[in-house]
């Protein structure tokens, strides 16, 4: 749909005339499918069109749904603090009004679970930990209380996949295993559950992909990288599913630029289970899926790609193509706006800090392995430690050789670490279990 300034006017003097609620709803989807589909040139003007229908409307799931939209764009350029306030302006739009039908309300319950689920992202993104168990605990609620008008059992279904998963995420980004662990589980056992009664099952991978992407990176934590890449592959086939369906949409729980991300991401999980087991022309394969999914959401200098080329560059040094692994390094760095001589004042925004610290390890490891470059590995060093106690990290130990390995370890020296999992999606480092 071509759009401009003037197109921008007559969407809200459409919206200021309509009265019938149906009516309406045309008008924002409009809005939200103009949004989507030009963030990508103009993140501003996408921006400028979604605040315009709020001129006309503050509560209801319209509303609800046009503050999604912006967090989605947010989302997009990594501004973490305004995705949050955007995810709990559409929960609490959404839940302040009352709903005049069914379908009405179950468009409020999916705004309300889209909102809690995205919060606690960014949460995690920001190393807000205790926002993020609360948003975690709100998703589940909104799951068990809400879709509960006749028709909606898919929904229902869904909301408890996605709700679990997010619980899971959160506790494993906090080391509570167990916890974590139970919830996977619940994901899993839900994921494969059918009921035979109303004929053949259905195929529902696609309502669910990050959901099924966060118990692979759950499975991999564990140790267990076979399972993992299973999970992944099944991850990444539901996401392209989602992601073909998220083309023109305008539905709240299909985001093109978060099914993008969980495409992205689901790669990303199967590549390092495959690095796990050392299984590296998988890895390879994996990572290149990987970098083309990132790309495809927004471009080719975006924070989604730094991480690809972050554990690319790490399989290549792995391999000994270090002058490889090497500029993707200093690539990765720059488009995250890091460098060694940040370490006396580290504000990196668009990432957990723990991303920062080990793309700067890694480095630095590199670096150590090559001659005549100790200098320089000192100063990437002491930036990953600088990072590693700004936001300290249950389960990644006190010092980043704990779980990134020591600094000579591709020197066949030393220790491998406990290991880790790059997660994408909440831009963050997951720890792996003992």
């Amino acid at each position: 749909m071509a759009l401009g300034r003037s197109g921008l006017g007559g969407l809200a003097r459409q919206l200021r005339c309509f009265s019938a609620a149906a009516a309406q709803a045309d008008v924002v989807s409009e809005m939200i499918g103009y949004a989507r589909g030009s963030f990508k040139s103009n993140h501003e003007q996408a921006l400028d069109v979604l605040k315009s229908g709020l001129q006309y409307m503050t509560t209801g799931p319209d509303a609800g749904r046009l503050y999604l939209a912006q967090a989605e764009i947010e989302a997009d350029r990594n501004r973490w603090p305004e995705v949050a306030d955007l995810a709990r302006r559409a929960a609490t739009a959404a839940s302040e009004a009352e709903a005049a039908s069914a379908q009405e309300a179950l468009v409020v319950a999916e705004v309300e679970l889209q909102a809690e689920c995205i919060n606690a992202r960014a949460a995690l993104a920001q190393g807000r930990d205790a926002d993020a168990f609360k948003a975690a605990q709100v998703s589940m609620e909104v799951a068990r209380k809400s879709f509960t008008a006749t028709g909606a059992e898919d929904r229902r279904w869904q909301g408890l996949v996605l709700a679990s998963s997010t619980a899971g995420m959160v506790q494993h980004a906090a080391s509570e295993f167990v916890s974590a662990g139970e919830n996977f589980g619940a994901v899993l056992v839900l994921a494969g559950h059918q009921d035979l009664r109303q004929g053949p099952p259905p195929e529902r991978d696609h309502m669910i992909p990050e959901a099924l992407k966060q118990a692979a990176a759950f499975r991999l934590s564990e140790g267990l990288a076979g399972e993992a890449q299973l999970l992944g592959a099944r991850a990444a086939k539901a996401a392209e599913a989602a992601a073909s369906s998220a083309k023109g949409s305008t539905d709240v729980l299909l985001s093109p630029v978060f099914t993008g991300e969980v495409l992205a991401d689901a790669w990303l999980v199967e590549a390092q289970a495959s690095m796990a087991a050392a299984a590296w022309d998988d890895a390879e394969r994996a990572l290149s899926d990987a970098l083309a999914a990132a790309e495809a959401v927004s471009g080719e200098q975006c924070v989604r790609v730094a991480l690809v080329l972050l554990l690319t560059a790490h399989a290549y040094s792995r391999t000994g193509r270090v002058t490889l692994a090497e500029g993707l390094y200093r690539e990765a760095a720059k488009m995250l706006g890091l460098g060694p001589g940040h370490t006396e004042d580290v504000d990196i925004k668009v990432v957990h800090p723990s991303v920062a610290s080990l793309l700067a390890w890694r480095y630095a490891q590199l670096l150590t392995a090559l001659p005549r470059r100790t200098t320089e590995a000192s100063a990437w060093e002491k930036l990953a430690r600088a990072l590693h106690e700004e936001a300290p990290i249950g389960g990644l130990g006190a010092a980043p050789e704990t779980a990134f390995g020591s600094l000579d370890a591709l020197k066949g020296k030393g220790s491998a670490g406990r290991g880790i999992v790059l997660d994408l999606m909440c831009r963050r480092v997951l720890p792996c279990q003992l």
